[in-house]
């Protein structure tokens, strides 16, 4: 190769990679005009910002996550920590998209309770209201909008009929349809446990499956997509604009890896997006924690926060979409969600007593939650 060849490539090798840098800069400028109130409010102490580092640091090293990303709230503190790099982004860190996995139970159990401040559907009703006339299966009568937010509704975890190897998460939902999501509930048949005969018996049982359905039921009785319900109920009220359904075109996506540290999937929805189908970047679960941290929001994002049933934990409980940590056996403490897909994890954890909230967001299947709850009790003095 020429001298002079080999000078035009490394000419535009820098200028490439100075574009990069200079777009990332316009967005931080841009950021920054429209920054809500708790990002440009006192950082943390710097002890505590060093322990938190510290424990970030030892996540990554110990499981190998390429990009773990936090950010914390504590009363009017707060503070984003971002380790690792996406090479090739043009926007911040703090604006990369993440699968959110199955937190977005959250947003979907926010949506339910918007359709039903809207009279669109009464959450204590039966779902066959919705659901085809050629779907005759009796025991569906039974079922709720409310049983299926609340993980009660006794459906099983997966349904039987979805192309699925518990150890292989490799784009699990890819090519399941609305098609067959009705056959699985035309020939589910519930098994009542042996336990619901004792006085204690718990009715929870957590259910992908269940939540998959209720999106489904909210997109046919509202005529909208769950994207546009998305839309509507949370991203309007919260002026965000990136959160959404994954989609093979959705930009900004860290690169997901698996436990190995191997390239991985972006899972894709043909149904089931309601379960665990929503991406999203740290700024904008940072601005979500916020607001109902400081109760910023509609009334009905609150109402799901109300405890709902027992799990299988004595000192965990259930809402709609959350899970609720107690205190004591009357009193909520903190309220919390984990996600996990085939390249991807993220936690979020708000406790209101104390003006306290953790949301981590990794581009690795290596599980964050542990980290998360860690974090939230370092920085709650626990």
């Amino acid at each position: 190769m020429r001298l002079c060849e080999i000078f035009l490539l490394l000419f535009k090798r820098i200028t490439n990679r100075l574009l990069l840098v200079h777009m990332r800069c316009l967005y931080c400028f841009i950021l920054l005009l429209f920054l809500p109130a708790f990002f440009v409010q006192a950082q943390l102490d710097p002890d505590l910002e060093q322990s938190i580092n510290s424990m970030i640091r030892k996540q990554q090293y110990k499981y190998g996550n390429p990009i773990i990303q936090v950010g914390v709230i504590q009363a009017d503190r707060s503070q984003l920590f971002l380790w690792g790099d996406e090479p090739k982004s043009t926007v911040p860190d703090s604006l990369l998209m993440f699968e959110l996995g199955a937190t977005t139970k959250i947003f979907s159990a926010i949506i339910m309770m918007g359709l039903a401040k809207d009279s669109i559907i009464n959450i204590e009703g039966p779902i066959s209201e919705f659901l085809p006339d050629s779907i005759s299966n009796a025991k569906l009568d039974n079922i709720t909008f409310s049983s299926l937010a609340s993980h009660t509704s006794g459906m099983m975890r997966y349904p039987y009929n979805l192309r699925f190897s518990h150890w292989n998460q490799d784009n699990l939902y890819r090519d399941y349809t609305d098609e067959k999501l009705l056959e699985f509930l035309e020939r589910y048949t519930f098994k009542q446990s042996e336990d619901s005969k004792k006085k204690k018996y718990c009715p929870y049982k957590y259910s992908d499956a269940g939540y998959g359905l209720l999106g489904y039921l909210m997109e046919t009785a509202s005529g909208k997509t769950y994207s546009e319900l998305l839309d509507l109920y949370i991203k309007k009220p919260l002026k965000l604009k990136a959160t959404d359904v994954i989609t093979p075109t959705m930009q900004h996506l860290a690169s997901p890896t698996d436990l190995k540290g191997e390239p991985a999937s972006n899972w894709i929805f043909d149904s089931m997006e309601a379960t665990a189908g929503l991406a999203s970047n740290l700024y904008e679960m940072m601005v979500f924690a916020a607001a109902i941290l400081n109760q910023e929001v509609p009334q009905y994002f609150s109402s799901t926060m109300q405890l709902i049933s027992c799990t299988e934990m004595q000192y965990l409980k259930a809402g709609y979409g959350w899970h609720i940590f107690m205190a004591n056996r009357k009193d909520p403490l903190v309220y919390t969600h984990a996600g996990n897909t085939g390249g991807y994890s993220s936690y979020i954890a708000i406790n209101p007593s104390n003006k306290t909230a953790v949301v981590l967001l990794s581009n690795s299947n290596a599980r964050v939650d542990q980290l998360g709850i860690d974090l939230l009790n370092l920085i709650s003095g626990r």
